[in-house]
């Protein structure tokens, strides 16, 4: 049987690069340049058409996107691939720039799950890429500029791995004591910080490490705590090194953390907050550590963060 499947892309970059528009963008609001307003509106500004043809036997199979993530300051990475029932083909590598230009790179020598690098950054003038095992995302391999590169570990294991301009940012993923743990490709040294949490996002900013915890109040489920948390350079007993507390703010409706994203100075959290049947998302400044809410919607449509996928894969700093 001959199953041919298209895919169409629709490159939508609005907040990571200004230059790509759409209508109905989120933009500052000129009366308060602290706010921002969301417009409601489904006509995005397509840039990039790529039609992919694939022959497949019986079984099949689909086109999956593993990564969409910046690859250096000025330039967006979108990471697609073919997955059939027996393994994984063709990475494709679209690249977006704040011109608006896009390339497309079929990608050759990783081709199979062995060699699958969805996390590439640019840092200096080399090149960084990262290979996640589909059958233990615990398990990485680091190349610099094509050569398998041995980065160490992290203090604990691979759970929950994202990109960062300057290098690779690990998360565990406990109710309780956590480590966020920072490979840098400049210095090629692992740090790693601890704090306590129940849920939080991290990042990286100015060349540290940044993060927001959510904390429920245990009683009515709707009350909860944002803590903002910076790395220092104080180690604790073990040699982990602590974070500092910058800034503690109560907010009414807490739930549970969705997604984050970094734009410049800024951490956006989107929260699920579900006992008032709305979404939220506050703005972090990580240069003052101010906490802001910026949008409340009620829901229309249910979203989690359940996806395995998120869990395994990085994307543009998730949770």
């Amino acid at each position: 049987m001959k199953v041919i499947q298209f895919i169409k892309m629709s490159v939508f970059a609005s907040v990571l690069l200004s230059s790509c528009k759409r209508d109905g963008d989120i933009n500052p609001n000129p009366d308060n340049p602290n706010n921002i307003t969301l417009l409601n509106s489904n006509q995005w500004t397509v840039v990039a058409n790529h039609i992919q043809k694939k022959q497949q036997g019986v079984l099949g199979g689909n086109f999956g996107t593993a990564a969409f993530s910046l690859q250096k300051q000025d330039e967006l990475r979108w990471f697609l691939y073919f997955t059939h029932m027996s393994g994984f083909q063709d990475p494709i590598e679209i690249l977006l720039n704040n011109q608006n230009v896009a390339t497309v790179n079929m990608i050759t020598g990783k081709g199979d799950a062995s060699d699958f690098r969805p996390i590439k950054t640019i840092y200096g003038a080399d090149t960084w890429e990262t290979h996640i095992s589909f059958d233990n995302s615990s398990h990485i391999n680091v190349f610099k500029n094509g050569q398998l590169t041995d980065i160490g570990y992290p203090y604990r294991p691979i759970k929950k791995l994202q990109t960062s301009e300057d290098g690779l940012l690990n998360n565990t993923a406990h109710s309780g004591t956590n480590w966020v743990s920072h490979y840098h490709y400049g210095t090629g040294q692992w740090k790693n910080n601890v704090f306590w949490a129940t849920q939080y996002v991290s990042t990286r900013h100015n060349g540290k490490t940044y993060v927001a915890t959510l904390l429920n109040d245990g009683t009515t489920g709707t009350q909860g705590t944002i803590t903002v948390l910076e790395e220092s350079n104080t180690p604790d007993a073990s040699n982990m090194y602590l974070m500092t507390n910058k800034n503690e703010d109560t907010i009414p409706n807490a739930g549970y953390i969705l997604h984050s994203v970094r734009h410049n100075e800024n951490l956006y959290v989107a929260l699920n907050a579900q006992w008032h049947n709305k979404y939220v998302v506050y703005k972090i400044n990580l240069n003052n550590y101010s906490v802001q809410k910026v949008v409340d919607e009620t829901k229309v449509e249910n979203y989690d963060n359940t996806d395995p996928l998120v869990r395994k894969l990085p994307h543009a700093n998730y949770k």
